[in-house]
């Protein structure tokens, strides 16, 4: 019984770790030359869209491409 507690446990706050993460979809990929400018620029676009839908207050902590260049 113990081990299945800890279990839910972790499971909990994995659940609530992840919770925080936003996937997005067709960005367009940046034309910067450098890891850095790429970067700034997913970050820009990022926050602007978070401004159109009207989520001035939400703060990006990191930001990671996934997929393929």
């Amino acid at each position: 019984m113990q081990v299945k507690l800890q279990k839910d446990s972790i499971e909990q706050n994995e659940i609530k770790r992840w919770k925080i993460n936003v996937v997005l979809h067709g960005l367009l990929e940046p034309e910067s030359d450098n890891a850095e400018g790429q970067k700034e620029i997913d970050k820009a676009q990022i926050l602007e869209l978070f401004h159109k839908v009207d989520c001035d207050d939400v703060s990006v902590n990191s930001i990671v491409r996934l997929g393929r260049k």
